[in-house]
């Protein structure tokens, strides 16, 4: 995707470093938006995304998790590298978020996918669906959070298997759901939805039963059964009062 400006870039000190600028890379119309937190020294003389050490991991994980290539999308935080692998300072995240801000409203996905903690808290911060500590971030991991926008889903990054190959088929498994996430029909127009977008009702109402377990929600059951049902039941058949 071309973004005017970008190759020329200078809104942050990043430039007096790096070798190219990385653009994004996929299909315009993909559903599926992944965003890795920059590229690494080989990506930077490649001029082209995950072709370093966690780019092997990353394809063998779209693989594995029997991802459609054709149809996604893959960006970075941050598009020029970071001297040493540093970690990325605020001012540069705000400074190039310009970037990524013009991708999504471009791509209008369905679904994104932050790879790791930088990109993660960008996400969450900027869609206000709140805070959370790096302790508290591993819990994020292959959980669905609806966004007015899209739906966000946190992935790990593939560089943390390089350390850690033991948790593989954990990340599978997550990588997984976001090419299988399949809501509710009704999903759209639920009050379920409405009441995680204001807060009414905590996250893990929509992630455990709207998007890819609505067969055993009460409410879809009457649904199906065209039985009327009151706004404030939730999935588990208890009600909005009583929590």
């Amino acid at each position: 995707m071309k973004l005017p400006g970008i190759e020329d870039c200078r809104l942050c000190p990043l430039w007096k470093t790096r070798t190219h600028v990385i653009l994004g890379e996929g299909s315009l119309s993909s559903e599926i938006f992944l965003i890795a937190q920059a590229p690494g020294e080989e990506e930077d003389a490649a001029d082209k995304m995950f072709v370093g050490p966690s780019g092997k991991i990353f394809w063998e994980l779209l693989d594995q998790a029997g991802a459609d290539k054709a149809n996604l999308y893959i960006s970075n935080l941050l598009k020029c590298r970071l001297p040493q692998n540093r970690r990325p300072k605020q001012a540069e995240i705000l400074s190039c978020s310009l970037y990524l801000e013009r991708e999504l409203a471009e791509i209008r996905p369905r679904i994104v996918a932050p790879l790791g903690y930088f990109a993660t808290k960008y996400i969450f911060e900027s869609r206000q669906l709140g805070l959370f500590t790096k302790a508290e971030y591993p819990s994020l991991i292959g959980r669905a959070f609806v966004g007015k926008d899209f739906t966000v889903m946190p992935l790990s990054h593939p560089s943390s298997l390089i350390h850690h190959p033991e948790f593989w088929s954990g990340a599978v498994k997550k990588y997984r759901r976001v090419f299988q996430l399949e809501p509710c029909k009704w999903f759209s127009c639920c009050p379920m939805r409405a009441f995680t977008l204001n807060r009414a009702i905590p996250f893990r109402w929509t992630d455990e039963y709207c998007l890819g377990n609505w067969q055993n929600c009460q409410r879809y059951e009457l649904e199906s059964r065209g039985i009327p049902h009151s706004d404030n039941l939730l999935p588990d058949g208890s009600r909005l009062k009583d929590h």
